[in-house]
Parts: structure tokens; sequence; C-alpha cells
């Protein structure tokens, strides 16, 4: 039957849970010269099929001009996933021509599906072999009674538009795959290296080559390494990240050339990413009977890899360390780490039913780390402005309607707080017959009045409590117990009408770090 765009109903039965798909035979009795032509496999909706592919499942075979030779496996895959191989032709359906998918296929059971095939170019001159009804079987005598039970062949004229061809359907097998009990995969950090560098000359192109050198010559002739850009940050302190990084280590003092830039800059340093939270974000199947786990092989801020995969590691969510750990740039890893990568992760797969098994879209793996920025210094933040304190949020600022005077101020934070954490409160306030800027004036550390020395239970990240702040009783000395305050000309006022609020984070570690998931802030007329 010569080819339009034809397209195969078919539907995966007795096998619970689905299966995948592995490859499937075609069989042709002719082909066109140099055009070639694509197999996939696509969502049926209402009956018919759609444009929607299963991923993976499109593959493109040229015929023998292509000078691949004739066999049934794959002898080149392009990183876009098609798939070039020789075709095999005869007079009755007996040789097939295998279209082996990128990667096994999902088939739900019970779920109708179709086997579409597209000639490049609308090519006329591909042939397939069929089963029709009432005709003979090819190469034999037997008159082909009935249909098999697969579904129903479609043809089009445009790719979009399908016809039902009701007693004819395509001669083709599908295989799937059979897994074994268990098996394990391991992917290690990219190689890359975060650099700072200065004595800059010309401007880095991200994805230009760059390499080492150990000379002030810009030759290849000294290389010493090399990388390409990944990014190009000329702000204070200037970043250059190199990904996909060969050869030799760099080292502090060297020099690294742009290759199409001819751009020139010295290495001051060479920067790890610490990790106190860790997020691998992996497109997973994990069907019925089967089972997914991951851990985690990491490195110590002190650069002692972990001797097992000890941090166990949910995917797609927001994974937090136990103790800092960091991912080291290439140059580092040889040299602190003997050359072992320094963040491994493991997949540790298994199932119960052969035709079924997890799967990860390796291609498709990214991750990112945080370092949480904090520390357990809070001198400073009484200040007008600033302070040593490396985590704080500052509000806007509030002013009250008007010749509305509030003489008193409570804030209520719902908050994770652990040991090893603490959460400040400091507030500003400005009366409005008072001539002072509000920017000149300090914040006041308020006081925590509730749930005093009480903490939320460490790495139970959904225990938050809720802890009330108050202005302190040496700072409400009006005669009903107002807040009051001096200005800068030595003049008392009582009440404020405008305040604003600064919140500080601090921790002893940057692994446990506080939140807050609410504030409330009330001005009280007493």
């Amino acid at each position: 039957m010569a080819l339009m765009n034809l397209a195969q109903s078919f539907r995966v039965t007795n096998r619970p849970g689905g299966c995948f798909a592995t490859k499937v035979d075609l069989y042709f009795s002719q082909k066109d010269s140099t055009l070639p032509v694509t197999v996939s496999i696509r969502e049926m909706r209402n009956g018919k099929p759609t444009q929607r592919s299963l991923p993976f499942s499109s593959v493109t075979k040229f015929p023998s001009s292509t000078g691949a030779p004739s066999s049934d496996l794959a002898t080149h895959v392009h990183s876009f996933g098609i798939v070039d191989s020789d075709f095999t032709t005869a007079d009755a359906a007996t040789q097939p021509t295998t279209f082996h998918f990128r990667s096994p296929v999902f088939l739900k059971n019970d779920v109708e599906y179709c086997l579409v095939i597209t000639p490049a170019g609308n090519s006329k001159n591909y042939k397939v072999w069929v089963a029709k009804l009432g005709e003979f079987d090819a190469g034999t005598t037997n008159i082909i009674a009935k249909q098999p039970a697969v579904g129903t062949l479609f043809l089009s004229a445009d790719g979009l538009n399908y016809t039902e061809s009701q007693d004819i359907d395509l001669s083709f097998n599908m295989y799937a795959a059979s897994f074994e009990d268990s098996g394990t995969l391991v992917q290690e950090n990219e190689k890359f290296d975060d650099l700072t560098v200065s004595s800059i000359q010309g401007n880095f192109q991200v994805g230009e080559l760059v390499f080492g050198n150990t000379s002030s010559a810009n030759t290849f002739a000294n290389t010493a390494g090399v990388g390409i850009v990944k990014s190009y940050n000329a702000n204070a302190v200037v970043k250059l990240v190199l990904t996909n990084r060969q050869g030799s280590r760099f080292t502090s003092g060297m020099r690294v050339n742009g290759a199409e830039s001819n751009a020139i800059a010295t290495i001051n340093g060479i920067n790890d990413h610490l990790q106190d939270v860790v997020h691998y974000n992996f497109g997973v199947i994990n069907p019925p009977d089967t089972v997914l786990s991951t851990d985690l092989k990491a490195t110590s801020n002190g650069n002692v890899t972990d001797s097992t995969f000890e941090t166990k590691i949910e995917l797609n969510k927001d994974n937090e360390m136990i103790s800092v750990k960091k991912v080291l740039s290439y140059s580092n890893e040889i040299t602190n780490n003997s050359g072992k990568k320094s963040s491994l992760v493991r997949s540790a797969m298994s199932t119960v039913n052969p035709n079924l098994s997890p799967a990860i879209d390796v291609e498709k793996s990214t991750s990112y780390v945080i370092n949480n920025l904090v520390n357990n210094v809070s001198t400073g933040e009484t200040s007008t402005s600033g302070g040593d304190a490396a985590a704080r949020y500052i509000t806007r600022r509030v002013t009250l309607t008007e010749n509305q005077t509030a003489e008193d101020l409570n804030v209520f934070l719902t908050a994770y707080k652990p040991d090893k954490t603490n959460i400040k409160v400091y507030y500003k306030i400005l009366n409005s017959l008072d001539s002072d800027d509000f920017d000149d004036k300090s914040y006041v550390e308020m006081t925590q009045s509730t749930n005093t020395g009480v903490n939320s239970v460490e790495k139970k990240l959904d225990d938050f409590i809720e802890y009330k702040y108050v202005i302190a009783s040496a700072n409400k000395t009006g005669t009903g117990g107002e807040v009051t305050y001096t200005n800068a000309a030595g003049s008392t006022f009582t009440g404020f009408n405008t305040f604003a609020l600064k919140i500080v984070m601090l921790s002893s570690t940057d692994v446990v770090v506080p939140q807050i998931r609410d504030m409330r802030a009330i001005a009280l007329q007493i």
C-alpha cells in the first residue's frame, strides 16, 4: 500500500500498570531513494489520531543512500533523537525494518494509541504491507478472513484530518521491555569552574571557548585546561563561570583567554557552591508496583566526601542538609578531592512487575543549590540603618489615619524557630509633631512576651509557633504607660503616627534557619 500519512490505532491489554515499548517492526515493499520516513506513537482523542506524540517515540529513518549498513540496529543517533539506519524491503511481508525508540516509551494499559507513519515531502515512493479483508496473505494461498483485534487504520492527505479504513490493518510488530528486578543510576555534578577574575581586557562571550594560560601570551600553545563560558558577570566582583571543563586545573594567578572574543583576565579565586538546601528537578515516571529511592553522597565544607550515600533525597522538593555541604569547582575537585566528583546522586529502582520500571529523564535532570545567608550577629541593629546581621526584613513605613495617634505596638509572628536560631524584632516611630526625619530615627529592640524558651522541632518544617513581641516597659514611660521617645533636639514625645518594623533572623549554623510565615502588627491606643 502506498503511503500518504498513515495511522494504525492499537491498545495495550493484559499488562496491568502498562508497559514500555522499545521498538516497532514495519514491513516495506518500496522506499524512496532519498527522502526519509518518520514513525511516532501518538495519543488518540475521540477515536481519532492527534498531533501529540509520546516522549521519545519519534524516529526518522533515511533510505540506503545515506550509506548506513543494512542492520536491525540503529547506527547513528543525532542529538535531537533522529535515528539513521537502512531499510529492508521485500516482495512479501517477511523482512522487517526496525525503528528503535530513543528511550522506552511508556504506554498505559487499556488506553488507545496510534502508530503514525509520515513520509518526508509527502513522498509517494514508500509502500508498506497491510492486511486487507478478503485478499490473500502475501506469499501464501490463505485468505484473510478476519481482522486482528489491534485497532483501526487511518489515512490522511495532510496529516491533520484522518479517515478510517475499516477493512485494512497495518502489518507491524511492537516490542515491550522486560525489566530486571532492580537497577541503579548514579549521576554526578557537572564539570564547572566558578572563577573570580580581575585585570580584565575585553568582554567574554557566553558560549565561547576559554582556555587557561600559564604565560602572558594569548595563544593556545600555553593551554592549561579549557571550558565553555556559561555566564559572565562584570559587576563589582567579576565572575566568570565555565562549564564542560576539561584538562588540567586552574589556579589563582593564572590567565584565562577567550578564543573568540580574545578577552583576557587573571584568576583571583576559584569558588565552590555551598549547599544548605538542594533541589533535584527530575522528570520521573513511577508506575505501580515500582519503587524509586534517591540518596546523595556529598562533600563537606571541609572538603571531606561522605563515605556512603548517606543523605536521603526527595526528588522535586527542597531537601535541607543536616550539615553544610558544597559542590566543588572542577579545579578544586582536582586540588582538594583527588579529582573525584564532589556530589553524586544515586537513584535505586526496583520492580515486582517485569513490564514496568521507574524511569528518569536524564537529559532534563537539573538541580539547584541554596546557600542560606545568615549569621548570629545582631550588633548595630539599633542604628538608624544597617547593622551586622546577614538576614533581615524591613517593612514599609506605615502612617496612621490622620489625627490618629497610637501609644503602644504589638507584633505577632508565626514562625519556625528551632534551637540554634533566634528572631529579633525592632521598631522605629515618629510623632507627627516631631520635625525630625523618619529615616534619622534609630531602631529600638522589642521584647518577646509569649512562648519564651519554646522552640520549634528541628527539621519539622511545619512546626510553626506564634510569638508576640511588645515594646519594652522601659520605653513606655508615659503617665498611662504610653510609649515615649526623645528626638535629636531633646524634646520628649508621647505616642506615634508613623512606624516601621525590622525583623532580624539569626542562626549559629547555615543549615538550620528560622522561617516566618505570618506577621501582624497592631498599633494600639491606650
